[in-house]
């Protein structure tokens, strides 16, 4: 049974719930952009009915994750060109702010757990294991929100990289980027833990610099799969 299909316990099925398993789903690539999701199907996976699901996708909907077509259901957001390199642009920007704070503010349990995420990485990239990397790329970065100490902050970047996740996890594919990326974590993470606030910002921009060669090779994938408008 796989993991969009996997029923959960009705003792967890509120809303919250719910619209947090489907993003997951968005995020892992279980739902793709533009396809479709079924009332029936989600009522029958979370044990509900209709209606909690119609809330769940309605609250999606708000968020950009989801959009509603009239006479044709709900549907997986897929996002321009343009509008993901606006969307990436801000990130960016948010993102090097959260490390900054993150040197500066970051408790020590927090500091652990981006190390400790970080040397799991480093045993994905030893197996060469994308997914594992994926998830601790992801799992690395919300401790930096979460290490920022600015709740605000963190909401807003969370929603910006949800859009863009189910694009961005493809990046990983590309020859040589996951020791890439994780030698700028590397360099991320003994900025954080020296306390080095301005390196930490510089740095994690570097890390997501639109102009680096390989972002460029990403970008020509993204003309594949996005529309120019």
């Amino acid at each position: 049974m796989s993991s969009r299909e996997k029923p959960i316990s009705r003792a967890r099925t509120s809303i919250s719930d719910i619209v947090v398993a489907i993003e997951n789903d968005i995020v892992s690539g279980a739902f793709t952009p533009d396809q479709r999701l079924d009332e029936r199907q989600l009522s029958l996976r979370f044990g509900v009915s209709r209606t909690p699901i119609r809330e769940a996708l309605s609250r999606m909907a708000a968020s950009g994750l989801v959009v509603t077509r009239p006479n044709q259901g709900v549907f997986v957001a897929r996002l321009t060109l343009a509008q993901y390199l606006q969307q990436f642009e801000v990130m960016s920007g948010l993102e090097a702010m959260a490390a900054e704070l993150c040197a500066r503010r970051a408790a020590p349990t927090e500091k652990a757990e981006i190390v400790e995420i970080h040397r799991k990485a480093a045993d994905a990239v030893s197996a060469s294991d994308m997914g594992a990397y994926v998830k601790c790329n992801l799992e690395f970065h919300n401790a930096i929100y979460k290490g920022s100490q600015n709740e605000f902050l963190e909401r807003e970047v969370k929603s910006i990289r949800l859009r863009l996740e189910p694009y961005r996890r493809s990046i990983f594919g590309l020859n040589g980027r996951l020791e890439e990326s994780h030698k700028e974590h590397s360099l991320i993470v003994e900025s954080i833990l020296a306390r080095e606030e301005v390196a930490a910002r510089n740095l994690m921009l570097l890390h997501l610099n639109m102009h680096r060669p390989s972002f460029a090779d990403y970008l020509m994938h993204l003309t594949k799969v996005l529309p120019p408008a």
